[in-house]
């Protein structure tokens, strides 16, 4: 399912192509592409590249740019411009290491100032700069391969890869995308992207007025093969910073997914502005402090607060601050002081403009800055009066008529003055600024301030959000970005608040919290610790309660203790509301210790009891495996006592706090019902019957289908499911009959209720996509269903999950489900924080990093998660026999000789006695492709690698030639191998599986590693999934032959991948091919 609308290749193609240039010099000692910028007015013109593109150019470079004669018909002029390396600005961030003679950046982006002659014509450059995600459809045109006469062959050389993204992670500088393989040969990916390094990559979704948006400069490929056509690129946002901080220019961009009509339209769209175009030569130290400065700016817009002020700091000791000029010190302080505004460090402000006044910089107060600073405060009465002495001294245009904006904004909220006397005043029926005179960063500053009144004092949230997204546009900000979020939200709760300020769940515009979602996850995955800080101080509330309304539990978890620690003074009820929702999230966990909240009630404390009792019945019962609690009447009576408590407590619940207590209830009554046929039939009538006092017409509707599910056959009660879903269609509907068909077991009508959402609703789903496939996801791995469709349904939309956090997790949790362990470190790392946010207990955390450890054969590291009092390991009474221990428990000690194995007389494994008659098996067995053509097709003498699964490497025991792993450069061993040979230790003593063990973990050349999603689908989508399967999938995507020892071959795997596999008793063959060619 994609809802995005894509560009064609050919109208992207033919709207860009013009602004590619090539970039050589005389000898053409290399040559890459870059991308045209022209402001459209001015003698400067820039071309934007990547750094290491003109490294090893030699003076003059060149530069050839597509003029347009007529575009329709690709007739272009050819034009050529001379420059050098003095003309060439790199990040202030950029780090330059050697590998190889070659220079390594860290920011690889360069930017080319050029000169235009009256005789060079060019047009103003329309194109975007756009934030770049996963799953973005993206074009890269550039020039690959020397151009031997450019002048004539230019556009004939340009060229196009197409690809999309794949990983982009906020704090980073790049991002990688792949390409399509029929646009290179895949033998030959190297030489075919030559020269496309500078390429520009433009997006082909989410296309605004039919105006290009370009994302990033292409680099490089990735590995010295371009392993699966994957390359990485720089993201755009870097040349936006170095031509905002160094060239002083504003180049237009937004943010992706935001429709056109969320955006005010402004003057002069597409027109970029020159801030200030100082051409005097300045001296030394003021060239120097200026890329001290340019860091600092770049740093900010990086999110990187605490770096920028180190700079900032750092550069202000220096002995050679003291000799620049008054104006370039007052500059390079003002940021500072507007660090110190955004982190909330009042008094290192002060103290700084103190420092400012010491060194005759600065009389009196920063009047930006100041004023700003008193503005978010809310000192509207200190901004009036600032602002008056500012407007009466006329001494700055400029200030003045920020002072001025500033100065009515704050009558807004002083004066409480209508808004056709405030924000109106300013824009005009087309929400054109009616000042004139404004560059576009006064532009962006004023639209920001007229968004944010607009809704913060006027509650008109459409009209604020349509100017925070014109102020963005004009240059990303992220203090834009915060109020954006903001306005977002409170639209989004707008239509949903009751008079004494709570907010109705289901009545919330979701739509519009998910576009404040996004905007704060942004942040949130970008910003540094100080950034972040100050922003919970800011607006915490309304980001926790975003992900709270949205029901995004995990965020709701990790920014509860951001929030809690970093709260400004606030009013008791909010207190206790921030931690009532924490406690309720929680207790649907089971019990907690409610200790820990020190703003809630007596009543609040009884509910959450309650609650926490709620959850932890639930947690017994609810679950695909209920059936096995039939028999079990210990469960049964915990049960009636947690019914008794409840009945007896209910009625001490505030009668507004008392649905989710009644809702509680219906469940563990229709629990006691379907496990142990209960007739509580008049019970859930008389919670019903409470339910229906609230009026709440869609919980009504649920509670009366819960009841008839309770009181008639399942057949009948799924008909009344589905009769509401199609009286009363809507998302929550459709989940009350998915609920239905989980709880009773039902599970193929519950894979095919999912398939029919995907494929039939869309209309569901398609504000919040990314709940709905986690839902699907989680569904497969706790109800047990085909896992291939969760792998396959991740790589398809994991690209739609907007949160990292929540992404990583779901690849955590298929990790786990399919045994691929391939960075334990990493595993055990991020496995951690969601110990300490709640999501997983702490035994259940050891156990699982116990298990990635084992799988990897690290037993130091195995032994940092192993305890005997961990109850996932069982009862360890070692030294002696496994019986009382857990598999992971009896599996580790065992493989750590601490005890014996079960020694079961009935367990068909590798057994010595067997190996013979396998041998002969495998002899006579018809369908083999001959040894020397596997080994021809898949260059095993040029790649020298392999993959073997745990038959294989048991046989090759037995028969003595383990020892020929040793001429492969690279052995690989899946983790699922590694597992089942721990596995088949447990059951009788086995010397030659421990030999094997031992010698994997001392063989330098041993890879142990699991096949990506990607490859175990291949695999899955012939048969099921199993540890020879495992290698396989291992061979197919490092293209290399594997080693199947596996006796009990499926044949659907024999027909579709047999010109992968190798017998055993041929490896000797194998090898001699390779020594043969040394």
């Amino acid at each position: 399912m994609d809802c995005k609308e894509l560009k064609s290749i050919d109208e992207l193609e033919l709207e860009t192509q013009e602004y590619s240039v090539y970039i050589t010099d005389d000898k053409q000692t290399s040559n890459g592409s870059g991308i045209l910028f022209y402001p459209g007015e001015g003698d400067s013109f820039y071309v934007f590249t990547c750094a290491h593109v003109v490294d090893s150019l030699i003076d003059p470079i060149h530069i050839y740019l597509l003029c347009p004669i007529d575009r329709n018909k690709e007739e272009y002029q050819i034009c050529k411009v001379s420059t050098t390396h003095e003309k060439i600005t790199y990040s202030p961030l950029d780090e330059i290491t050697e590998e190889m003679g070659a220079h390594i950046h860290s920011v690889d982006i360069a930017i080319i100032s050029l000169t235009k002659d009256k005789d060079l014509i060019l047009q103003e450059t329309k194109y975007f700069f756009a934030e770049v995600v996963k799953g973005n459809n993206v074009l890269a045109q550039g020039y690959p391969g020397k151009i031997g006469n450019p002048i004539q062959d230019l556009l004939e050389n340009l060229d196009t890869i197409i690809g999309k993204v794949r990983h982009n992670n906020p704090r980073k500088n790049s991002f990688t995308f792949r390409t399509e393989d029929s646009f290179l040969d895949p033998a030959n990916r190297v030489y075919e992207l030559q020269g496309f390094s500078g390429s520009p990559l433009w997006l082909r979704d989410n296309v605004i007025e039919d105006v290009p948006e370009i994302a990033g400069l292409v680099i490089s490929g990735m590995g010295q093969t371009v392993y699966r056509g994957n390359l990485n690129a720089v993201n755009i946002e870097a040349v936006k910073s170095i031509m905002k901080n160094h060239f002083h220019i504003l180049i237009p961009s937004r943010i992706e997914g935001i429709p056109e009509e969320d955006i005010a339209l402004g003057r002069n769209f597409f027109s970029c502005n020159k801030i200030q175009d100082s051409q005097e030569k300045q001296e030394l130290y003021d060239q120097w402090i200026l890329r001290e400065t340019e860091k600092v700016r770049a740093y900010i817009d990086d999110i990187k607060f605490q770096k920028a002020i180190d700079i900032a700091k750092n550069a202000i000791k220096d002995s050679r601050f003291e000799f620049c000029s008054t104006e370039k010190r007052k500059e390079h302080m003002s940021y500072l002081l507007y660090c110190y505004e955004v982190c909330g460090l009042d008094e290192e402000f002060n103290n700084l403009e103190i420092e400012m006044n010491a060194q005759s910089v600065l009389r009196g107060h920063d009047p930006l800055r100041w004023m700003t600073l008193n503005f978010n405060k809310r000192n509207f009465k200190e901004v009036i009066n600032y602002a008056d002495k500012i407007i009466n001294e006329k001494e700055n245009p400029q200030i003045v008529i920020l002072a001025e904006i500033l100065k009515t904004m704050s009558r807004a909220y002083e004066e409480n003055l209508p808004v056709e006397e405030t924000v109106r005043i300013f824009l005009d029926e087309k929400e054109y600024l009616t000042i004139e005179g404004v560059d576009l960063d006064e532009e962006r500053f004023i639209y920001q301030i007229l968004g944010y009144v607009y809704g913060e004092c006027y509650k008109d949230y459409i009209r604020a959000i349509r100017c925070l997204n014109r102020a963005y546009c004009l240059g990303y900000d992220n203090a834009v970005r915060e109020s954006l979020g903001c306005a977002y939200y409170f639209m989004g709760i707008q239509k949903a608040m009751h008079e004494d300020d709570t907010v109705d769940v289901e009545k919330v515009d979701r739509a519009s919290l998910y576009k404040a979602r996004k905007c704060f996850l942004i942040i949130l995955e970008k910003a540094d610790e100080l950034y972040i800080k100050s922003m919970m101080k800011r607006v915490g509330i309304v980001i926790y309660n975003t992900f709270f309304f949205l029901r995004d539990n995990y965020r709701v978890l990790t920014i509860y203790p951001l929030l809690k620690n970093n709260l400004p003074q606030i009013e008791e009820k909010i207190l206790r509301d921030i931690e009532m929702k924490y406690a309720r999230l929680i207790c649907a966990q089971g019990s907690v210790d409610l200790q820990q909240f020190t703003h809630l009630t007596r009543t609040d404390r009884k509910l959450l009891w309650i609650l926490g009792k709620i959850g932890e019945m639930l947690r017994c019962l609810d679950g695909p495996d209920y059936k096995v609690l039939q028999n079990d009447f210990q469960t049964e009576k915990e049960l009636c006592q947690t019914i008794s408590i409840i009945e007896k407590n209910k009625n001490d619940i505030e009668e507004r706090e008392r649905i989710p207590v009644i809702a509680g209830l219906i469940n563990l009554y229709g629990w006691g019902r379907r496990i142990w046929n209960w007739d509580v039939a008049t019970e859930i009538e008389d919670c019903v019957s409470l339910i229906r006092c609230t009026g709440n017409t869609k919980m009504i509707m649920a509670f009366e289908d819960f009841l008839y599910e309770n009181t008639h056959i399942l057949q009948m009660a799924e008909q009344k499911y589905l009769q509401t879903w199609k009286q009363y269609p809507s998302f929550i509907s459709w989940q009350e009959v998915l609920q239905f068909y989980k709880r009773n077991g039902i599970l193929e009508k519950a894979d095919a209720w999912f398939e029919d959402l995907f494929a039939n609703h869309a209309e569901y789903i398609k504000q919040e996509p990314e709940y709905a496939y986690r839902a699907y996801i989680e569904y497969i791995v706790d109800y047990r269903r085909d896992l291939q469709k969760a792998l396959k349904f991740y790589i398809q939309y994991k690209d739609e999950m907007l949160d990292e956090c929540i992404k990583k997790f779901w690849k955590q949790e298929l990790m786990v489900y399919t045994n691929s362990f391939n960075n334990p470190e990493s595993f055990e790392r991020e496995r951690s924080l969601l110990v300490s946010e709640g999501f997983i207990p702490e035994n259940e955390f050891h156990r699982i990093v116990l298990i990635a450890y084992m799988c990897n054969l690290n037993s130091t590291k195995a032994w940092e998660h192993f305890s005997r009092d961990n109850p996932y390991f069982g009862i360890c009474n070692f030294p002696g026999n496994s019986s009382l221990l857990t598999r992971e428990g009896a599996q580790f000690l065992v493989w750590q000789r601490k005890i014996s194995p079960h020694k079961e007389p009935d367990w068909d494994g590798m057994f010595f006695t067997k190996v013979d008659k396998i041998n002969e098996q495998l002899l006579k067995e018809a369908w083999h492709v001959p040894v020397e053509v596997i080994i021809s097709d898949m260059q095993v003498a040029v790649q020298r690698k392999i993959s073997v699964d745990s038959w294989a490497l048991y046989l090759l025991a037995v028969s003595e030639q383990l020892y020929l792993l040793e001429e492969f450069d690279v052995v690989y061993v899946t983790h699922c191998s590694i597992a089942r040979m721990l596995d088949e230790m447990c059951h009788y003593e086995n010397v030659y599986l421990h030999s094997v063990i031992a010698y994997l973990e001392i063989l330098e050349n041993v890879k142990i590693q699991s096949p990506e999603f990607e490859a175990q689908i291949i695999i899955r989508d012939k048969t099921e999934y199993c540890e020879a399967g495992s290698a396989i999938a291992m061979a197919i995507e490092e293209k290399i032959p594997v080693i199947i020892g596996e006796p009990s071959l499926r044949m659907n795997l024999i027909d579709s991948f047999k010109d992968y596999i190798i017998r055993p008793y041929e490896i000797e063959k194998v090898v001699e091919q390779i020594k043969g060619t040394i």
